[in-house]
């Protein structure tokens, strides 16, 4: 898997995650401002593997 960092139509920048096939799997909820942001974004993303799954 890997993540993409990518600016959208209106200029602000949006991140992807690919699965291993490179199928799109999932994008950021929320636009950027830079591109330093959207990283800061996947990270998140990837410290939350301990979060709890809620029914």
């Amino acid at each position: 898997m890997h993540f993409k960092t990518y600016k959208d139509q209106i200029g602000r920048w949006r991140w992807a995650l690919f699965g291993a096939d490179n199928r799109q799997i999932a994008v950021s909820g929320e636009t950027f401002r830079n591109q330093a942001d959207a990283e800061q974004g996947i990270a998140l993303v990837r410290s939350a593997h301990e979060a709890p799954v809620r029914a």
